[in-house]
C-alpha cells in the first residue's frame, strides 16, 4: 500500500472517530464523511466502538415484554416461541439479553404431562396448529399411511 493511501485511510479514520464523538449516527457519518454505512461500522468495531442512536423499535420492545411476561409465568421457550411465532432461538437469544432465567431445559428436567399440555395450551390457545407444525404434519402422514400401497418387490 502506498504511503499516500495509508494517510488517507488514517484521515478517513480520524473524521469518523471525531464524528462518532460529536455523537452522530452511523448515517450521518457516512454522509458527512463521504464513506459508506459499512465503513463506518467497520471502523467503529475495529476501535470497539458501538454505533450512536441505536433505538430499540416498539416491535422488539413489545416481543421482550410478552417474553418476559411468559417467562415469569414459568413457560418454556418453545411454548414462547410457538406463541409469538419465532424461533426458540431467538427467545432464547431474549432471555439471555434479559438477563433472565431461561426455561429451554425443563422437558429435559422432567415437567409432568400436564404441565407439558397446559404450556402447550396457554401457546396455542384455541388457534388451530400453524401450517407445517410437526404435529400436522406428522397427523396428515398418519392418516395418509392407510392409502399406501404395498411395495411390489
Amino acid at each position: 500500500m502506498k504511503k499516500s493511501s495509508q494517510t488517507q485511510i488514517a484521515a478517513r479514520t480520524k473524521k469518523i472517530l471525531a464524528l462518532h464523538a460529536s455523537g452522530l449516527t452511523s448515517g450521518q457519518i457516512a454522509e458527512r464523511g463521504d464513506v459508506t454505512p459499512y465503513v463506518v461500522y467497520a471502523t467503529l468495531k475495529k476501535h470497539g466502538l458501538t454505533p450512536n442512536g441505536i433505538v430499540q423499535s416498539s416491535a422488539l420492545s413489545r416481543t421482550r415484554e410478552t417474553i418476559r411476561e411468559k417467562n415469569a409465568q414459568g413457560l418454556a421457550n418453545r411454548a414462547i416461541a410457538r406463541l409469538l411465532k419465532i424461533s426458540p432461538t431467538a427467545v432464547a437469544y431474549h432471555i439471555a439479553k434479559m438477563g433472565l432465567r431461561s426455561h429451554a431445559t425443563r422437558d429435559e428436567v422432567g415437567i409432568t404431562s400436564d404441565e407439558q399440555a397446559l404450556s402447550a395450551r396457554l401457546a396455542l390457545r384455541n388457534d388451530p396448529l400453524p401450517v407445517g407444525h410437526p404435529i400436522a404434519v406428522d397427523a396428515m402422514w398418519r392418516g395418509l399411511e392407510k392409502y399406501r400401497e404395498p411395495l411390489a418387490l
